[in-house]
């Protein structure tokens, strides 16, 4: 799926926006040598995505190549291996002439976490009117065969990598051992801060997202609808999935704004010159979008679920919330709503905070498990 050469022929007679997914496949600084791609995937991909194949079943084919493709590498230098839980067991079970250790990216909490906690919301919510159709859930679309194989990569692995200790923490009651765990957050490319509290305008509460039920933007609205605010407060919901449930509840609630889709300025514009980023998600591998925030001086509430209590405290301006508890979310909200538009040393440490959790930083953590393993 990786390009080599982001400077190909074939990228400079595509289309536009083809040349730019193209380059988005490529990152200067890595040697050509050392790779192995399989750039037929591209254009696959492509010819599949406007056939409206879905795409797990693209990965799932995608993922019979990688563990190919991986295993050859790894037979021919020697290498240990690290995959993606997707592909793992295959290239893991491959048999090698040299002592191969295994790592294995569990970038996904469990299926049965996500199965568990979602039915149970469902279930309370579905005695309020709002009952989800659950077809974009990652637990809905993923079938018993995928689900089987990410079991069995944890368990043919040396190591496991995830993104955040609640991702950490699903696999181990599945029976992975803590110890053969390593968390390693993802980084953010930190952007220059700018506007101050007092530019940014009233109280504004900012939502980024997909409207499915594992967002929990039903939870944020509920809170929102109930919570005693200040008369010029307004939460801005971007997300361009919605789930058909959740449209009268959108329609419903008040002082809100909601945008289907925004461009990538408007989006910036949005989290600077908001008070507050919320996303109170029943469940998370990381949630990428809350580093995305901080980075831009935007203090961020989540709950226990996601890799907001690996980021920071309130002192940085990082915020828990239990899960499903909206009766806690909106005594929160009215707390941060009150508080944050003034405190412009917040935002300050939430800029700070984002600075701590780097690519460099990531790409460390991970060296260091997979140093961890030579070949002996």
């Amino acid at each position: 799926i990786y390009w080599k050469d982001d400077h190909h022929i074939l990228a400079k007679v595509a289309p536009r926006a083809i040349a730019a997914a193209w380059q988005s496949r490529h990152k200067d600084g890595l040697d050509p040598n050392r790779i192995a791609d399989a750039p037929y995937l591209f254009f696959l991909e492509r010819i599949l995505s406007y056939a409206r194949v879905a795409p797990v079943a693209v990965m799932d084919m995608f993922d019979t190549v990688l563990a190919r493709r991986t295993g050859a590498a790894a037979a021919r230098t020697g290498a240990n291996l690290f995959c993606y839980s997707a592909y793992a067991p295959s290239a893991f079970r491959r048999e090698y002439r040299h002592p191969a250790r295994k790592i294995v990216f569990q970038y996904h909490p469990h299926w049965r976490t996500e199965v568990d906690v979602l039915a149970r919301d469902q279930q309370i919510w579905a005695a309020r009117g709002v009952t989800f159709t659950g077809s974009s859930e990652s637990a809905d679309v993923v079938g018993r065969k995928a689900r089987a194989t990410t079991d069995e990569s944890w368990r043919d692995s040396d190591r496991i990598v995830c993104a955040s200790s609640f991702t950490k923490r699903t696999w181990t009651t599945v029976g992975a051992p803590a110890d053969r765990i390593l968390v390693a957050p993802y980084g953010v490319e930190p952007v220059e801060f700018a506007s101050s509290p007092e530019e940014a305008g009233p109280p504004t509460a900012l939502f980024v997202g997909s409207g499915l039920q594992r967002k929990g933007l039903h939870h944020l609205l509920a809170a929102w609808g109930q919570a005693r605010l200040p008369r010029d407060a307004k939460l801005v919901v971007v997300c361009r999935i919605v789930d058909p449930c959740l449209r009268d509840l959108i329609a419903n609630t008040k002082q809100i704004e909601f945008k289907p889709g925004v461009s990538a300025d408007e989006l910036d514009r949005l989290y600077r010159q908001s008070s507050l980023f919320c996303m109170p998600s029943l469940i998370e591998g990381f949630g990428q979008v809350y580093l995305e925030a901080l980075a831009r001086g935007l203090p961020v509430l989540g709950t226990e679920n996601t890799c907001v209590p690996d980021l920071g405290t309130e002192d940085d301006g990082v915020f828990c919330s239990p899960v499903g508890e909206v009766d806690t979310l909106t005594a929160t909200l009215e707390r941060l709503m009150a508080q944050l538009p003034s405190n412009s040393r917040l935002r300050r440490s939430a800029r700070a905070c984002a600075e701590r959790h780097t690519w460099v930083a990531f790409r460390r953590k991970v060296a260091e498990v997979a140093s961890s393993l030579t070949v002996s």
